[in-house]
């Protein structure tokens, strides 16, 4: 068996989060139809993580198995005429048979926006906040998030996580202008996260 790493960018906003769903739009399902039409099989498609919905990904990695010998160049142009232009399949390489894009990933980031006023060509990207925010307050508190361990608190209730303990491993605001927005950039990296834990902690 052949196994392909992808690299995917996608605008989250017409699906409810990565993972496959019946019924609905997901990432994975609109990737694993285009990937099955390509291969004329049913094909599995293997995430490093899921992502609620509405939520973007940039670089986010994937991989697939497959009997088929693939040409790269010409697959990953294929595969990108099938799919919706919200999904766009940076590249595809071939890795060892044992890579798995979930287990092998050593940490995730996110980086979570905020603007000062509407703006319709950030609105999909960013949370319009009617208040002036302390720039102060929200670094201590970006600080703080450092020094956590169990992350129980921040989690949707309901949700099916193994665990919630998570290592973090950066936290901290940027400030920038652009377009003569103000914005607010919220990063955070750890090993791994919880369902809906980026928006809690914001």
């Amino acid at each position: 068996m052949q196994n392909y790493k992808l690299l995917i960018d996608y605008d989250g906003t017409l699906f409810k989060g990565w993972q496959r769903q019946s019924k609905v739009r997901s990432v994975q399902g609109d990737i694993e139809v285009a990937l099955s039409t390509l291969l004329n099989r049913p094909t599995d498609l293997i995430g490093c993580g899921r992502t609620d919905a509405s939520v973007h990904g940039k670089n986010y990695v994937a991989n697939f198995l497959t009997a088929s010998d693939i040409d790269l160049k010409q697959f990953r142009y294929q595969i990108n005429r099938i799919l919706e232009r919200d999904i766009f399949i940076r590249s595809i390489t071939e890795v060892e048979e044992g890579f798995h894009a979930r287990f092998d990933a050593v940490s995730r980031s996110y980086q979570y926006f905020i603007i000062s006023e509407q703006d319709p060509f950030l609105n999909r990207y960013s949370y319009r906040s009617p208040y002036e925010l302390n720039k102060d307050i929200l670094d201590a508190c970006a600080a703080l998030i450092l020094e956590g361990e169990d992350f129980a608190s921040f989690s949707k209730t309901g949700s099916d996580n193994t665990g919630s303990r998570c290592k973090i491993f950066n936290s901290f605001w940027e400030y920038k202008e652009l377009r003569g927005n103000h914005h607010l950039i919220y990063n955070v990296k750890a090993n791994r996260f919880l369902r809906g834990m980026v928006r809690l902690l914001v």
